[in-house]
């Protein structure tokens, strides 16, 4: 198992060598962002339209989120993806949207319950996405997945989400511009960890 050290290193790494794509991913993720707020800005005061507005980015959001996983899994894999890979995965797309829902009902239900718990499971569930945009898992079975992958390490896990946290912390006070470097580093390097968790 590669040290914190390693994982984020490689991140790095990776982002060096794909800096201008990595850049261009963020534009499209940004543009998006503005486009919905603008877009709902212009329909205050239509309650429907901006619900529907708004759900119709939010799922094209989702779509886009399955594809930056596809994405980072291709860049560590090696093999060259193109933008094109934000929505070419569509047919995955219900089941990356029902276990994103699920594995968030479950962490909400944690933290009703207790603040500890809430965490916990955050932690343990936090790779669901990942096994479906990998290994093509329905939702269910992606779920258990990342509950088994994280059997037995979850303070490992916890420990490397602290340090992501304070890395982009620290991307963001270097004037915004930072965070150009750490959301790709610590995305590459979350991915990476992902896989060596698997052996």
């Amino acid at each position: 198992m590669p040290t914190y050290g390693e994982l984020f290193s490689y991140g790095f790494k990776k982002t060096k060598e794909n800096f201008f794509f990595l850049f261009g991913l963020l534009v499209i993720f940004a543009l998006l962002s503005v486009l919905n707020s603008t877009v709902q800005a212009a329909l205050v005061g239509i309650g429907v339209l901006v619900f529907f507005v708004g759900l119709a980015f939010s799922l094209v959001q989702v779509l886009f989120e399955l594809g930056f996983l596809k994405i980072m899994l291709k860049l560590i894999a090696g093999t060259k993806p193109t933008y094109r890979d934000l929505y070419l995965h569509y047919p995955q797309f219900i089941d990356f949207l029902l276990a994103g829902l699920i594995m968030g009902l479950l962490i909400a239900g944690g933290f009703i319950l207790l603040i500890l718990p809430g965490i916990y499971l955050a932690i343990r569930l936090q790779f669901t996405p990942l096994f479906v945009a990998d290994k093509g898992l329905k939702p269910v079975d992606a779920v258990k997945g990342s509950w088994e992958l994280t059997k037995g390490k979850w303070m490992k896990v916890f420990v490397f989400d602290l340090l992501t946290v304070g890395i982009n912390i620290l991307g963001l006070l270097a004037l915004v511009v930072g965070l150009l470097v750490t959301i790709p580093m610590t995305s590459l390097a979350y991915v990476y960890f992902y896989k060596k968790l698997q052996g």
